[in-house]
């Protein structure tokens, strides 16, 4: 097949209780606007940015969840890091552990 192929990653944020109960959504704060840069290449450091990832308010499901996307991405390995947290951070709450993660498309 000599068609492209192309695809997209998905990221969701999650709130984590203290019982370590992941939720998808808070209605104390919002998760919204997390910004996560992603890149190509064979690591973060030495990759291209090809984009980024906006975490916002959406509807799943019948259910309130934080998510953003990024599509149309080539056959590649992908490298996705948050750069911006959520508003609710510098107000002193704790957002917690901040995972860099990759993805092989």
């Amino acid at each position: 097949d000599n068609h492209p192929k192309y695809g997209k990653i998905e990221l969701q944020k999650v709130v984590a209780e203290e019982n370590g109960k992941e939720l998808p959504y808070s209605k104390s704060f919002s998760l919204e606007n997390a910004v996560y840069t992603v890149k190509k290449g064979s690591s973060y450091d030495r990759g291209e940015v090809v984009g980024t990832i906006t975490i916002s308010k959406v509807t799943k499901d019948g259910k309130t969840i934080y998510a953003g996307s990024l599509g149309n991405l080539t056959i590649g390995k992908y490298f996705v890091k948050e750069t911006k947290a959520p508003s609710l951070a510098a107000s002193g709450i704790t957002v917690g552990n901040v995972v860099d993660c990759s993805f092989l498309i």
